[in-house]
């Protein structure tokens, strides 16, 4: 009977131990569901950037003069770099002059943004086509 009525009054070390368990893993679970949704908004948002640069160069080879595009009609191709979210991102464009003896001959804009992030590599391409007229 003794024993029924200290239970009564308190918790037992075992419950205590439990309660802290349980506590301890509902944290860690939080903690870690936090690094990993940080990491994936991170990681978006690099995308973003990266489409954004990517598409500002897409939109100054479109505003070009057609006849400024690979006016030898052998293909251009060149590069330069950005940071994107502390990483370094490599943007490469290439115009490519098709059909060249016909009278609507056009040029293919190729514009490939790439950049490793944590060890992984990514990369956003964009293609248009620009005609003469």
């Amino acid at each position: 009977m003794l024993g029924r009525e200290m239970s009564k009054k308190g918790l037992s070390l075992v419950e205590v131990l439990v309660a802290i368990f349980v506590l301890t893993i509902g944290i860690t679970s939080l903690i870690v569901s936090f690094n990993a949704s940080s990491e994936q908004i991170r990681s978006s948002n690099n995308i973003f950037l990266s489409s954004r640069f990517a598409q500002s160069k897409i939109e100054e080879l479109r505003n070009m003069a057609y006849a400024d595009l690979d006016p030898l009609g052998l293909g251009e191709t060149d590069s330069d770099t950005t940071l994107i979210g502390g990483y370094t991102a490599t943007r490469t464009w290439t115009i490519t002059t098709i059909n060249t003896p016909a009278v609507n001959a056009f040029k293919a804009l190729d514009v490939n943004v790439s950049w490793s992030e944590a060890g992984r590599a990514f990369q956003r391409r964009f293609v248009t086509r620009r005609s003469a007229e």
